[in-house]
């Protein structure tokens, strides 16, 4: 009978002891959850937050791009990374910051939830409980990649057409020979869709 007893024991301070080691986020995670009608669980984003973490520590740009639907809302568009290796877009700087970060539980307000210092922001797709968790928004790419997409955006907002001779000298020596036919093939398609451009731009 004691022997039984102490079983018992046993078994249930093991399922506390891994029921706690399964838990990242506090009560007041869970309160504040509540506040937003529980569209998102605290742990999920925790885990899609070490999800990211674990992508980016194995420089997987592949991986972390699949996060992604559609474009981003700010940082690199996925035909500019294509054919690039992790360490061509992201400096180690940004890379080592990323992978100390803890992932969080609770969004900041009504932004999303931010990894490092705002390296990466994700969420549920458009705040909804059956949204799917996503990376919106990936800052501090290399300035390469970044001068790029300003100066296409640029060109954009202004409704002018551009191509790479339009290029500022620098850039344009730049780009390789794949990055300048997606950037002429990138014009085509916003010049002759220039309403789903802008949707696409804004979802």
């Amino acid at each position: 009978m004691k022997i039984f007893i102490y079983i018992v024991i046993v078994t249930l301070c093991l399922e506390g002891s891994f029921a706690m080691a399964r838990q990242h986020c506090s009560a007041s995670d869970t309160a504040y959850a509540n506040s937003f009608d529980n569209y998102y669980d605290p742990e999920e984003a925790y885990k899609f937050g070490q999800r990211i973490i674990k992508l980016v520590r194995n420089e997987d740009l592949r991986g972390l791009f699949a996060l992604v639907d559609g474009e981003l809302r700010t940082g690199p568009r996925k035909w500019i990374i294509k054919g690039h290796q992790f360490r061509d877009v992201f400096p180690k700087t940004w890379k080592t910051k990323l992978i100390k970060s803890i992932p969080p539980c609770s969004p900041v307000g009504g932004r999303g939830f931010m990894l490092g210092d705002g390296e990466i922001w994700f969420d549920k797709k458009n705040q909804q409980k059956t949204g799917k968790w996503q990376i919106f928004s990936i800052n501090g790419a290399r300035p390469k990649t970044a001068k790029i997409v300003e100066f296409f955006e640029q060109k954009q907002r202004l409704g002018k057409t551009y191509n790479t001779h339009s290029l500022p000298r620098e850039q344009k020596h730049d780009l390789t020979r794949e990055e300048k036919r997606a950037l002429l093939k990138e014009q085509k398609q916003s010049l002759a869709r220039p309403q789903d451009y802008w949707l696409k731009r804004k979802s």
